[in-house]
């Protein structure tokens, strides 16, 4: 290199690093991050190199020195300028580490393209990077689910001594509208307010619940939906659902689902089938939070079946103590007719003539009596669909027979006729031989169903209330519930009361 073009060369580069440290340091008018500066004294050396070739309008042949390191450009100056930067060894450090490199890379003539699909190939990393995060997030991001045990208060602000405005039990899913601090704003069911975010797993871990807490339903969505045993069309139909009714989920092989069909009155009664995915439309239930107004109704509506059940056992108590009283007097008739035979024993035509009179009466009088018991069943069947369906909501409890804290499905018709002094037998398939049959166009309320879900036995029980629905216990997930009295392929009836 020629001694002048040397020295010219200097002399602009020192020119330029002067004037940039002027305008960098904190002393001027312009203030710069450590970042700027250090980005701003490695561009002033490339700048002056570049400058030197265009200015001296050359092809360069070989590339240039690699350009010395930022830390030792900045370690040619005296401290008193180091420290005009408002750089130290730490800062330093970690701005060297954070952009993943210590020198700054030497150009050429031929680079220039290359550099330009790097910038490219690094926003086309930053979409595929935020694509990556998307698909990361869990689709409950937004969704939360209870943990609180029982439950927790719904406000109707966020703070503790805001109003209760609902609850959000164990298990039961809200959609998160908002944060704010430690609380979020929650809609579920008709509650909207807000809760401590404590009490919610939301995204991955709401995730992690839905097992525990969700259940699978399967909507029929054909006008008739065949239940086979095995997952697959040449096993053996076990029962048919009508479209727009729901079943159990249990698991999914293939194209099958497994469905519960009947839970019936034990172990052995309960019914399992498969059906084809492409005729149901499964999704998740959740419990949703209840509003204190809501609360309020479905403790009255508790109350009421309450009330309800002690109303029709003081009729039967009632009913039973007047059946008790009219043979007590009849047994006090039988009585005075012995006493007036023993009183007219001298008198022997008297007596015959007394005699006579007194069997006449009693003999009435137990014609009465069974004229009115008569009178009080006719009538009974409708009576018993109303009552039974005073409980309707309550729970389904495997081996129970109590109408307001659960029963399953034949324990629940046993203690609904039991409250009219009717007995039935205890299972399903026992009841099926109580009363005499009726055919399906005869049904009237009060007259039982029965279901066979397995194809043989009898395996479900629900009472008629008319208009074609029945009221039965139906499964743990449902409770005591009304449905169709096609909800599945029912096998026979049974009429219990004239």
């Amino acid at each position: 290199m020629r001694r002048k073009d040397f020295i010219r060369r200097c002399g602009m580069g020192m020119a330029v690093v002067a004037v940039s440290a002027a305008m960098l340091s904190n002393n001027g008018e312009v203030k710069a991050s450590s970042n700027a500066k250090i980005s701003g004294l490695a561009g002033i050396s490339l700048f002056v190199d570049n400058a030197y070739v265009q200015g001296e309008n050359r092809v360069v042949k070989a590339k240039l020195d690699s350009v010395v390191p930022v830390d030792k450009v900045l370690s040619s100056f005296n401290s008193d300028l180091v420290s005009a930067f408002g750089l130290d060894t730490e800062t330093l450090e970690g701005v060297v580490e954070d952009n993943q490199t210590a020198t700054a890379p030497a150009i050429s003539a031929d680079q220039t393209s290359d550099d330009s699909d790097d910038g490219e190939e690094e926003n086309k990393s930053a979409d595929e990077m935020e694509s990556t995060e998307d698909e990361v997030k869990s689709k409950y991001e937004n969704i939360g689910i209870s943990i609180a045990d029982p439950y927790v208060n719904i406000r109707k602000k966020a703070g503790e001594d805001s109003e209760i405005i609902g609850k959000l039990y164990k298990g039961s899913k809200c959609d998160i509208l908002e944060t704010k601090g430690d609380w979020v704003k929650i809609e579920s069911g008709n509650a909207k307010g807000f809760i401590k975010a404590e009490y919610l797993a939301r995204g991955f871990d709401a995730e992690k619940l839905i097992d525990d807490y969700g259940t699978k339903v399967a909507e029929v969505k054909v006008e008739t939906l065949n239940v086979r045993f095995e997952a697959n069309t040449d096993s053996r139909i076990a029962t048919q659902i009508p479209a727009g009714e729901k079943l159990l989920v249990l698991k999914q092989k293939g194209d099958w689902y497994e469905v519960a069909v009947s839970d019936g009155d034990g172990d052995e009664d309960k019914i399992t089938g498969w059906v084809l995915a492409d005729y149901v439309k499964v999704k998740i239930q959740w419990k949703h939070a209840i509003t204190i107004k809501e609360e309020k109704a479905e403790e009255a509506r508790q109350a009421a079946a309450e009330a309800a059940l002690e109303a029709q056992q003081a009729a039967l108590k009632a009913e039973q103590d007047a059946a008790a009283a009219r043979q007590q007097q009849a047994a006090q008739q039988a009585q005075a007719q012995a006493a007036a035979q023993r009183q007219t024993a001298q008198r022997q035509r008297q007596t015959q003539a007394q005699t006579k009179n007194t069997q006449k009466a009693v003999a009435q009088t137990q014609t009465q009596a069974k004229v009115q018991t008569s009178a009080a069943g006719s009538g009974k069947g409708q009576n018993i669909a109303n009552f039974a369906l005073n409980f309707v909501g309550n729970p389904y409890v495997w081996g129970g027979t109590s109408l307001t804290r659960g029963a399953d499905c034949s324990g629940f018709v046993m203690s609904v006729y039991a409250n009219f002094g009717i007995g039935l037998n205890r299972t399903s398939r026992a009841q099926a031989s109580n009363g005499y049959a009726v055919g399906m166009g005869e049904l009237q309320p009060g007259d039982l169903v029965f279901y066979a879900a397995n194809g043989r036995s009898i395996s479900h029980v629900a009472i008629y209330i008319g208009g074609g629905r029945v009221v039965h216990a139906s499964t743990p997930r449902t409770g005591i519930i009304v449905s169709s009295v096609y909800h599945q392929t029912p096998c026979c009836a049974r009429r219990i009361v004239k």
